[in-house]
């Protein structure tokens, strides 16, 4: 089954973080005030703030946030870059600092079209 769409794909980031338990408070604290920005933005939709304990003195950590589509992402990066400015902030030497891992990036919903669609007959 196909359908043509005129609706545009919305863009999902997701980041996972592994941060020691020692700067678990700055940490989400940071990722707070970064998503109160985030959620400011136009082209915003939703976003989750996830834990899990990841061991001794560990934890994980995943955000995952949608965007109406990718045309906002620059705008977003462009008032996520002010907002460090204001804080003074340098992110990478951050999590440098706190020993935190950080693995981050968009992610697109599949094109359905480019899917084949498998019946229950075919199946071996």
């Amino acid at each position: 089954m196909s359908s043509q769409s005129n609706s545009v794909a919305p863009l999902y980031r997701i980041n996972k973080y592994t941060v020691p338990a020692e700067a678990r408070p700055q940490f989400v604290e940071l990722v707070d005030k970064t998503l109160a920005v985030i959620r400011k933005q136009d082209g915003y939709v939703k976003d989750l703030f996830l834990e899990q304990h990841a061991g001794p003195g560990q934890f994980d950590f995943i955000t995952m946030i949608e965007f109406a589509n990718a045309d906002v992402a620059p705008k977003v990066a462009a008032a996520l870059v002010e907002f460090d400015r204001q804080l003074g902030l340098d992110r990478e030497a951050l999590m440098k600092n706190e020993k935190a891992r950080q693995l981050a990036g968009p992610i697109h919903t599949p094109d359905v079209n480019m899917c084949q669609e498998t019946k229950n007959d075919d199946r071996p």
